[in-house]
């Protein structure tokens, strides 16, 4: 279907995404709601983009639990390009979930229905030569399902490129609590190796 609106200066770079999803993520279960999702995002001079996303739907309770099983979620998100210096935002707000995405149906320790989460996070990278790159991230989640504490997270580290398709990451993390799918090698520095197979 052709929108015709759409060819209006206005609406040059823009990207539109929607959906309808049955079911709760990999399990069966007896979720026969349908979640709808949305997203938005405008590029503007090639150097800013924006975005807006949202998820309107169903999920699990917990056997024996009653009450909200709204899964409403709402998202903005940013990114920004001068010269080597780039900034990444992203803030979420929401029903708190109440399972992780496994195979067979889990419900966080924390969660109760009509409970909110939200987080953000706001990463600032500089190209210092070539692919060269040193960045900081800094991550708050406010309402964590697995705790029900506020986690705080801030990452420093350097990206190395090795030949035209990998490159050494070397991270390290401060974070004020764990949180879910934590271990301990999570608050130390860390060297990863990644690869592109095309």
């Amino acid at each position: 279907m052709r929108l015709g609106f759409l060819t209006a200066p206005g609406f040059k770079d823009l990207q539109y995404f929607v959906g309808a999803f049955n079911g709760n993520r990999f399990f069966n279960d007896s979720n026969r709601q349908v979640n709808y999702m949305g997203r938005i995002r405008k590029t503007f001079n090639k150097k800013l983009a924006v975005g807006v996303s949202i998820q309107l739907g169903k999920q699990l309770l917990p056997p024996g639990i009653s009450g909200n099983d709204n899964e409403r979620l709402v998202g903005l998100d940013f990114q920004f390009t001068a010269g080597r210096l780039g900034l990444r935002g992203e803030a979420l707000t929401g029903n708190m979930p109440s399972t992780p995405a496994t195979i067979d149906p889990e419900f966080f320790q924390a969660f109760r229905p009509g409970a909110h989460s939200s987080a953000g996070e706001l990463l600032a990278s500089y190209c210092v030569a070539s692919a060269h790159t040193v960045y900081a991230r800094y991550n708050q989640f406010n309402g964590d399902p697995v705790t029900g504490l506020n986690i705080r997270a801030f990452n420093f580290g350097y990206f190395l490129p090795v030949g035209e398709r990998s490159r050494l990451s070397f991270d390290y993390q401060f974070k004020n609590h764990p949180s879910f799918e934590d271990d301990a090698i999570n608050g130390r520095f860390q060297i990863t190796w990644g690869i592109l197979v095309k």
